[in-house]
């Protein structure tokens, strides 16, 4: 026989990023799917009816939903694990799949390892049904710190450590202590309270003013009572939303209150009336401008008649001009002519 030789697996970087996968049983007539995360040591473990690919897929589908898709799956060369719908599944996840030698389970150790531990604890706990022997062993392998890793896999997979009967028995641990740290801080805390039987001022989150007056009737905790108001309802309050007052200030606070409304309204009435009068001004100022509007308009459209421009540039109108022929006399065309109209073929003689 060649020497053995000694070769040990790289220990992940990160918690699901290797698992290992193995069957074991039939044991007490149950067959077991075995998952072991390589970085925490974390085990799953599935009682399955039959040892097929889609039975393998199934449960691994689950995990995935919980923990995500890991980058590496080892397992041993079975059927299940070799077929050809394990390869397609394990392909459409962008999975590496590593297979052991034939006959050569040490290379699968991690899951080897689980499933002797498993039955080991199985056959310390044959009068308990199956549904509850099984998460116990579980809870108790998740909780149980690891000899290579010196923490427990769940703190390794989940960063916090789980809660089980041992912490409840232990008189100082640290829920217990921030939970009296508490109460001491809330004992030590001077906060408003009221009497039974008191007048307050409630916060109002209706209709009409903010605040109504009532009558403390019951407390009903630390910060909350419960408060008549002037119809005989009964309503909820926090210490918060009451006000401490007497009678004669409640009386001033409600005729304030109704003061600040009639303000308001009045407010609004006079805002009403400015923007009538507003419109009105913009409304005879428009009509004015529009009115003189055309009236430039109309002078700008307004042209001189023809004596007219005759008359500004100085052009006499009847003017005689002597040559050696004789005298010629010029009479300007003295018929209108508008841009705006047609001119007509009479001419003065």
């Amino acid at each position: 026989m060649p020497p053995k030789t000694s070769c040990e697996w790289i220990t992940p970087s990160k918690p699901w990023s290797r698992i290992n996968v193995d069957f074991a049983g039939p044991f007490q007539n149950k067959t077991f799917l075995i998952v072991v995360d390589a970085y925490s040591r974390w085990p799953e473990v599935f009682i399955v009816n039959n040892m097929t690919s889609g039975t393998v897929i199934r449960h691994l589908r689950n995990m995935f939903a919980t923990h995500g898709l890991c980058e590496t799956l080892v397992s041993d060369n079975g059927t299940a694990f070799v077929s050809t719908e394990m390869k397609i599944f394990l392909e459409a996840n962008k999975i590496k799949h590593v297979t052991t030698a034939p006959y050569h389970p040490t290379t699968n150790g991690l899951a080897e390892r689980m499933v002797q531990t498993i039955k080991d604890k199985l056959r310390k706990m044959d009068d308990i049904p199956w549904d509850i022997k099984l998460p116990n062993i579980l809870l108790g392998l998740r909780v149980t710190p690891c000899t290579a890793t010196k923490k427990s896999p769940a703190e390794l997979l989940m960063n916090r450590r789980l809660r089980t009967l041992l912490d409840t028995l232990h008189p100082d641990n640290h829920q217990q202590r921030k939970r009296t740290q508490q109460i001491i801080s809330n004992a030590q805390k001077i906060n408003r309270e009221s009497e039974t039987g008191q007048n307050v001022m409630y916060r109002n989150y209706g209709n009409g003013p903010r605040w109504l007056p009532g009558t403390i009737v019951n407390r009903n905790g630390p910060s909350s009572y419960e408060i008549t108001t002037e119809d005989g309802s009964l309503i909820n309050r926090h210490i918060d939303q009451l006000i401490n007052r007497r009678q004669s200030e409640m009386s001033a606070i409600t005729r304030r209150e109704d003061e600040e409304m009639s303000k308001k309204e009045d407010i609004a009435d006079n805002s009403e009336i400015m923007d009538n009068n507003l419109a009105e001004e913009i409304t005879g100022y428009n009509l004015e401008k529009d009115k003189t509007d055309n009236e430039v308009r109309e002078e700008i459209i307004e042209i001189p008649s023809q004596e007219k421009w005759a008359e500004m540039l100085g052009i006499p109108t009847n003017m005689e001009v002597t040559y050696s022929g004789g005298k010629i006399r010029n009479k300007m065309n003295v018929h209108s002519k508008s841009p705006y109209e047609r001119p007509s073929n009479n001419f003065i003689a």
